[in-house]
């Protein structure tokens, strides 16, 4: 195996008489070993590098009695390719991963050898990165969500949006919402009609007069708690769909106030 024309060639650190050259290519001269006291020489010869599964070429060499994997790319950067900034990876220019040639190679930080691979195609984004129909794990496509809101915007339920999408009811809520999928543009969107807050209101147990209007009734009961006359006996009520509803009973606000009080 001849040398190319502009083939240089460096002995690899902590290997004597084991040189690599520019183009990535790997070999032994005037390489002597001991054998029961004597020496022998080893004939020069071209190392064969072995292939991963990923791409890569890694060769083995003996040190300390000892073989270890070294990785191609590595030892030519190493070799020839100055790093003053101590970046720890080295990058494929052209995202040939077998093409260990010098100028092919750079030193480069892990999140600048992952950008590489994403805008070459050799590495996936993440999950989380990825937006709409790019995710695999996505039954909806970019198209299937103006059609969702053009169902809603004609009357058509929740429920038989996702039955006829074959999704969950609350991944419809959540595209209504601008939950999900809100990187798209939506003509005449018609958004989900949010239920209207029901207020709570508060009265006096004894003298049936109210005394606050609250969101709900846990709101109520932390603000009433709060004042001076908690062992006094509240109740609850909230008119729905017309009518006056009784939310709990005036023993039982006198319970809790007072447990609330106490803690």
């Amino acid at each position: 195996m001849n040398d190319f024309l502009d083939e240089q060639w460096v002995e690899i650190e902590g290997h004597s008489n084991v040189f690599i050259s520019t183009h990535g290519r790997i070999k032994s001269i005037n390489k002597t070993y001991v054998n029961y006291g004597n020496v022998r020489a080893v004939p020069d010869k071209y190392y064969k590098q072995q292939k991963l599964r990923n791409g890569y070429w890694f060769i083995k060499l003996g040190a300390n009695n000892k073989k270890i994997n070294y990785m191609v790319h590595r030892l030519v950067a190493k070799a020839f390719i100055h790093n003053p900034e101590n970046k720890p990876q080295v990058n494929h220019k052209n995202s040939i991963r077998h093409d260990n040639r010098v100028e092919n190679l750079e030193w480069c930080t892990r999140s600048e050898n992952a950008k590489h691979g994403v805008l070459a195609g050799n590495i996936k984004p993440p999950i989380s990165k990825l937006k709409g129909e790019q995710c695999h794990l996505s039954k909806l496509k970019d198209a299937d969500i103006q059609t969702i809101f053009n169902l809603y915007k004609y009357g058509i339920g929740i429920r038989k949006i996702s039955e006829q999408f074959s999704v969950d009811q609350n991944t419809v809520i959540a595209i209504l919402d601008r939950s999900t999928w809100k990187h798209l543009h939506i003509d005449n969107m018609v958004t989900r009609r949010k239920r209207p807050i029901i207020p709570v209101n508060a009265y006096n147990a004894q003298t049936n007069v109210q005394v606050g209007s609250f969101p709900n009734t846990t709101t109520a009961i932390k603000t009433l708690s709060n004042r001076t006359f908690v062992n006094t006996a509240y109740y609850f009520s909230t008119r729905k769909n017309g009518k006056q509803r009784t939310l709990k009973t005036k023993e039982g606000i006198r319970v809790y106030l007072k447990k609330v009080a106490a803690s």
